[in-house]
């Protein structure tokens, strides 16, 4: 293996190590791996480290986040909340059998993506509000 190779993977197993332990924000270790394989010329094109911003899957999860945020900040992710709640109950098997309920239902008529984008959140509120994992 080259020079180049190894410098690969003493990045990759940086990464795992700071992933793991938090030592910096996970967003800032993410970010840093492209550069740092741009910067040491692991890569042949620096364009390549950019390159993967601009895939389809990437901006489709972006816009989920974003939509989420919203839907978290409106509080209509509360209000779906315990909607959920209040069909499920306390009991962890009733919760998922309403949420895989409600999924399938919404799936039918909206991309996966949109589906997981709204209903995240609900689903974070409901666990906080029942502890439940």
């Amino acid at each position: 293996m080259d020079v180049h190779g190894w410098i690969a993977v003493a990045v990759l197993v940086a990464a795992m190590v700071l992933f793991v332990s938090k030592l910096i924000p996970l967003t800032v270790t993410a970010l840093s791996i492209p550069v740092v394989l741009a910067a040491t010329g692991t890569l042949a094109d620096p364009q390549d480290a950019l390159r993967g911003f601009g895939s389809g899957g990437v901006i489709a999860l972006a816009g989920i986040f974003v939509l989420g945020a919203g839907l978290e900040a409106s509080g209509v992710a509360t209000i779906m909340g315990r909607g959920l709640e209040r069909l499920g109950g306390r009991s962890p098997t009733r919760i998922i059998v309403t949420i895989m309920t409600l999924t399938a239902v919404m799936s039918a008529f909206l991309s996966n993506a949109a589906t997981v984008a709204v209903l995240l959140p609900a689903v974070a509120v409901v666990s906080r509000r029942t502890q439940i994992a």
